[in-house]
């Protein structure tokens, strides 16, 4: 018998965190975070080439953050880069961050100004054991800006293993980021190529490159140290990767007769792999983008999409069948790409005694790996126990995405529309959610007027959800437009704020009787996910024709602004992103206005610096000991002032950070002037929003917010924004009212030359002082008065939008058929007819390429 919904709202989240509690406090030198995170630049060894790559702690990827289930932890992110915002974004811990702490630029926060701060407030719940990890959300900087985050069970797992591995992937690419960035927006527009090399925890053979014999040695323990099992006798973990010299093959070090839990994480930019292992029977899947455990799927081949998480139980040989192999003591994993125009193929190691030599890559390729990467294991993920999906009768409203390349009259830009609309970085001057805090209901999107235009309001830009709505999501592949007309991309699609139920993907366009007849038939139920994809099935199909479909539900229920995107990197870039608002304004402003002042200007109060102390909202200020592992820190659960941070032990694997501020001034980036202080932003009248019209079709609207009990994050997965014209472009708060606060801990206060009374923020082996650091590649100033004003900073002298608004509508396009018109459920749908697409225009329109190293188009050539 399966239980009804049991996943908590974000209102039950709300009163076991005790947002009632919430104030705002000084984090000075007392303060000490849960964990550091300091982003540079520099030249990166990926093992056989050096890229200019944006490092966490001195690697890519950085540092393993372990956090403990149903317990907040702070985690302090510092630009140090001199010349770029960032932003941090904990990939699959939907709304388990305080509202301004979800790291979407000018949709839930302003970003990180260079030479600043920001602390990230990050609870987690005790149903969010698994692996996810954390990205910059600002333009191409997660190619390498990002690292793993693990979750640890609040009780024991449900599967015994020995031991853990991470595995983490991300693509090397020889163009930079900001040529990568420059050329998709360019007009004409240019692709920047595909992926050089798939990189296996900081280890790549690009294209061109061939992997030499590697020496022995301890080298793949990457995140290991952990067993569910008793007397696992795991062996000590690396927390961190170093990215080293010398031109081999990535290792994963694994002992005889042990079962090992693989935390597999899809941190690609742009690539879908498949991979599997040599001469063993495979993975047994046990967890799909964290928090649900799933039955267990055997399966001898992986699959990973950007953004995507797999943990998997995999089984070593024992000696026995070692020795019945020869005593062979490595065996090749390989991977391949999938649903590119070119496709790749790399290889890594599993090694059974350290001691042996890493080879060089194999002359033939030992795996055959399936061909068609189009809905594997569709259908098959079941949860083991907990949270079940509403059905077909309980949705109240569908809102489709039709994914459309084309290009924009206005700009001459190739741009990516969902149902539309394309979104940026600069599609707005405020973010939304700041302005919704300043302007209340005039900066929410109408309901009323999204329901009739594909479920996004034209004023703002924005897909409005109610609290409360079973809302089924439907994301429509299509033909491109421009470009290479008809042709056809596969896109792994992810969600913000709340996990999602995936109800299946398919070839051609969506059919939800029938959808729904074949969940029935197969006694399928479906799981949570975050990042599921959108495939291709065909290579071309008339331009604007459809080509496939990923349908799932949610209950909403947590109010704020969240985003909806393509997970590869070029294409969020070009425009597939769709912001949602969840909630009314009263719904979504749930911080005092005196509280939240900070957050509403950029560099405002929250943003330390070397002279500045931020004020942040501490959102989740009374903690709750859910899981039996969380101590209360000695002032009843508020901030801590001394080595245990917010509760932990600031020596445990929990926290990286220490009480020793033994740093000086040394450790920090040569400035030409100091970096300003910030004062508060005063605060500005809320008003609050009138009740909304009633939900859709045969349902009763007062039963809406309280039949449904959310699906698995209790926080769903939208968020929007409007057009504003109120003074909003970036600007950093002046520093005239709190030039006598005390420095922050974390950058250096000015000296006159005695360096002994610097309060740096602690050094530790995960968080090393900026001097541990090479220097960044780019040099000056952190902002101020002078370049950090309306419209100066770098990435803020965008633009409000063309003519008619920030948004372009585009133009109809064909489908196989229409939706039917006798659904009963409310449907935010695409138009459907003759496609009006000026065809001299945009078909075949395109533009150059940047050029590359040439390379040949037989599939499973290698490099």
């Amino acid at each position: 018998m399966w239980p009804r919904r049991t996943l908590p709202s974000i209102f039950l989240t709300s009163y076991l965190f005790g947002l009632s509690a919430t104030h705002t406090a000084v984090h000075d030198g007392r303060f000490v975070p849960n964990h550091n995170l300091r982003v540079t630049i520099r030249e990166v060894n990926f093992g056989c080439e050096t890229r200019q790559s944006l490092v966490v702690n001195g690697t890519s990827p950085g540092p393993v953050i372990r956090l403990l289930p149903g317990a907040r932890a702070w985690i302090r992110v510092y630009n140090d880069i001199s010349d770029q915002n960032l932003t941090m974004h904990w990939h699959g811990l939907a709304q388990r961050m305080a509202p301004f702490a979800d790291g979407t630029p000018q949709a839930s926060q302003w970003p990180i100004p260079p030479g600043h701060f920001f602390d990230y407030e990050v609870a987690t719940e005790p149903s969010d054991a698994g692996t996810y990890f954390y990205h910059s959300h600002v333009a191409m900087q997660a190619t390498t800006c990002s690292g793993p985050v693990v979750v640890d069970d609040c009780s024991s797992c449900p599967f015994n293993y020995d031991d853990e591995r991470i595995l983490y992937f991300q693509d090397y690419l020889r163009v930079s980021d900001k040529e990568m960035a420059e050329d998709v927006q360019a007009v004409p527009y240019i692709w920047p190529g595909e992926t050089d090399g798939i990189v296996l925890n900081g280890r790549s053979v690009p294209i061109g490159n061939k992997a030499a014999r590697g020496p022995s040695g301890q080298k793949g323990v990457f995140g290991g140290g952990h067993a569910s099992s008793p007397g696992g006798n795991p062996s000590p973990g690396v927390k961190q990767i170093t990215n080293e010299e010398g031109c081999t093959l990535p290792v994963i070090d694994v002992e005889p007769g042990k079962t090992y839990r693989f935390r597999i994480a899809g941190a690609t930019s742009l690539s879908l792999l498949s991979m599997a292992i040599e001469d063993h029977a495979g993975f047994t899947v046990i967890q799909a983008d964290g928090m649900q455990y799933l039955r267990p799927v055997d399966t001898r081949d992986l699959q990973l999409g950007p953004g995507q998480r797999f943990d998997v139980l995999f089984r070593a040989k024992t000696m026995d069948e070692l020795a019945a192999d020869g005593n062979k003591t490595t065996y090749y994993l390989q991977f391949e790409t999938r649903s590119r125009p070119e496709q790749l193929r790399g290889y890594a190691v599993i090694r059974y005694d350290d001691n042996v030599a890493v080879p060089e890559e194999p002359a033939v390729s030992p795996v055959d790996l399936p061909a068609d990467p189009n809905g594997w294991l569709e259908y098959t993920f079941e949860p083991l126990s907990g949270f079940v999906a509403p059905t077909a009768a309980e949705v109240t409203r569908r809102i489709t995405l039709e994914v459309v390349q084309l290009k924009d009259n206005v700009t001459g830009r190739q741009i990516w529309q969902l149902s539309g609309i394309t979104w940026t970085e600069e599609s707005y001057k405020v973010p939304l959610l700041v302005d919704i805090y300043q302007r209340g209901t005039d900066a929410m999107p109408n309901y009323t007027v999204a329901k009739g235009n594909k479920g996004w309001d034209p004023q703002t830009g924005s897909f409005p959800i109610k609290l409360g709505e079973v809302v089924e999501l439907v994301i429509q592949n299509t033909g491109t437009i421009s470009s290479i007309a008809g042709f056809v991309e596969a896109h792994p699609f992810h969600v913000h704020s709340q996990h999602v139920f995936d109800i299946g993907g398919g070839p051609g366009v969506y059919d939800a009787d029938a959808n729904n007849a074949k969940i029935d038939s197969l006694g399928y139920k479906p799981t949570l996910r975050d990042t599921t994809m959108l495939y291709r099935y065909k290579d071309t199909v008339y331009p604007g024709q459809a080509a496939g479909w990923r349908a799932w539900r949610l209950e909403a229920t947590a109010p704020g602004v969240w985003m909806v995107h393509c997970h590869i990197l070029t294409h969020m870039a070009m425009g597939m992103q769709a912001i949602f608002v969840v909630g009314d304004a009263s719904d979504i402003m749930d911080i005092a206005p005196s509280d939240v002042a900070g957050y509403l200007d950029y560099g405002g109060s929250v943003y330390g610096n070397s002279t500045f102390a931020p004020s942040p909202n501490e959102y989740f200020s009374d903690v709750a000991d859910k899981c039996g592992v969380y101590a209360q820190s000695e002032d009843g659960g508020q901030p801590s002032r001394s080595n245990t941070t917010s509760g932990y032990n600031s020596t445990s694997e929990y926290s990286d950070s220490t009480s020793d501020n033994n740093s000086t001034a040394e450790d920090e980036p040569e400035t030409d002037e100091p970096v300003p202080s910030m004062s508060e932003s005063s605060t500005k009248s809320l008003s609050t929003s009138e009740p909304d019209d009633d939900l859709e079709v045969g349902h009763d609207d007062s039963s809406s917010t309280t039949k449904y009990h959310t699906t698995a994050d209790s926080s769903p997965t939208l968020a929007g924004h409007a057009e504003q014209t109120p003074s909003g472009t970036p600007e950093t708060a002046s520093d005239s009212e709190d030039a006598d606060r005390e420095p922050a801990v974390g950058y250096p206060a000015e000296t006159t030359g005695d360096d002994s009374s610097v309060d740096d923020y602690p050094a530790t082996d995960s968080a090393p002082a900026a001097s541990a650091i090479p220097e960044p590649v780019y040099e000056g100033p952190p902002p101020n008065e002078e370049h950090a004003g309306h419209g100066e900073h770098p990435i803020y002298q965008g633009h409000a939008g063309s003519k008619g608004g920030p948004f372009y509508e585009g133009h109809p396009v064909h489908q196989d058929r229409p939706f039917r018109k006798d659904d009963p459920i409310s449907e935010d749908i695409p138009s459907y007819g003759e496609n009006t697409v000026d065809k001299g225009e945009h078909w075949g329109a395109g533009g150059g390429r940047r050029e590359q190293p040439k390379r040949p188009w037989e599939f499973g050539k290698h490099y």
